[in-house]
């Protein structure tokens, strides 16, 4: 091969390597936006998950409440649909149940509880059945949750036997 062959061919592949790197920095910055964008999603998810263990939490906490009060649940004293309408007494059962519901709803509207509230969807609820089984619901507010009707609302329900 001649010296004029040899120059020629090195200036036909002299930009090549440019676009090379181009591609490749093209290729990198694509996978870099993607694990960014799959970290904030993991990011989003742990904290679904942390609040709806908040309140397994919470309804667990009532069913140990009303364990150590056995008589005052077994007599109905517990059961209603609360929300967050804090209950009025002095009773046992009635402190017990305005503790539980000021750690899912917090003090006040400036305070916040330990789950998410938007209006009147968070709360709780506690129902005795007829077959001496008693139902413990926490409900939350849940942004990226999505059910029927579009509804943002996560419950968490369990049903013991005191």
């Amino acid at each position: 091969m001649s010296m004029s062959m040899r120059v020629n061919a090195k200036r036909k592949a002299r930009g090549f390597s440019l676009i090379e790197v181009l591609i490749a920095l093209l290729l990198l910055s694509i996978g870099l936006i993607a694990m960014a964008a799959m970290q904030t999603r993991s990011i989003q998810m742990n904290h679904s998950a942390y609040i709806a263990s908040q309140a397994s939490y919470l309804a667990y906490d009532m069913a140990d409440r009303m364990r150590a009060n056995r008589q005052a649940a077994l007599a109905g004293q517990y059961n209603a649909d609360f929300g967050c309408q804090m209950p009025g007494g002095n009773s046992v059962a009635a402190e017990d149940i305005r503790d539980w519901l000021t750690a899912i709803c917090g003090p006040n509207a400036e305070t916040p509880g330990l789950l998410p509230q938007q209006g009147a969807i968070t709360g709780g609820r506690i129902v005795q059945r007829a077959d001496d089984m008693i139902e413990i619901e926490v409900a939350w507010f849940d942004g990226r949750a999505s059910g029927e009707g579009g509804e943002q609302v996560r419950s968490f329900l369990i049903e013991v036997q005191i």
